[in-house]
């Protein structure tokens, strides 16, 4: 599970997230609900199913209700779940995540 991210913006995602997202072809600049919207789609395209829910202060995305991913904002949770899906192809070990 990915760690609680400690600088979030107001999009909700960290600058690191952000990077990361766009280099999988989601924009980082769309307003939180469209952001959502588009890492979903990118989650689904990758063959992910994806729900998220409230963990105290904190969100939990589910990625095919096994893997959580844990952010301080959902459109981070999110994010880690679209890092998740593509670490084999990025060669990253997905221990990391």
């Amino acid at each position: 599970m990915g760690a609680l991210d400690s600088a979030v913006p107001i999009n909700g995602l960290s600058e690191d997230m952000a990077d990361d997202v766009a280099r999988f072809g989601v924009d980082p600049t769309l307003a939180p609900a469209p952001l959502r919207t588009a890492l979903v789609a990118a989650i689904t395209k990758l063959g992910g199913t994806v729900r998220w829910e409230a963990d105290g202060s904190n969100w939990r995305a589910v990625l095919w209700e096994s893997e959580r991913f844990g952010a301080r904002s959902i459109e981070q949770a999110l994010g880690w779940c679209l890092l998740y899906l593509n670490a084999p192809e990025y060669g990253i070990d997905d221990d990391f995540l």
